[in-house]
């Protein structure tokens, strides 16, 4: 199974789904600066965020919360992998 193979069997579930199956030059041109911007601003934020009083107090009264949630997930999916495993 060579790699376009594997890559054609991931689930399509990012925005190259929305993507045209012939893309044009433009697109290519446009498209990789337009997603570094997004996702370079979107990090600048999170970056900044933690900088302001009012975010940071609010994230450290809550903190427990998403800690809590975020290992109840990852436990979940432990066990889901886990489980799929002894399937096989």
């Amino acid at each position: 199974m060579d790699i376009i193979q594997i890559i054609q069997r991931l689930p399509s579930w990012d925005f190259s789904a929305l993507l045209p199956k012939d893309i044009t030059l433009t697109i290519y041109c446009i498209l990789p600066p337009l997603v570094f911007l997004v996702e370079a601003g979107w990090n600048v934020i999170v970056a900044l965020m933690p900088s302001a009083e009012r975010p940071r107090s609010t994230y450290l009264k809550i903190k427990f919360l998403f800690e809590k949630t975020a290992g109840f997930a990852m436990s979940g999916l432990g066990l889901k992998l886990i489980s799929s495993a002894m399937e096989d």
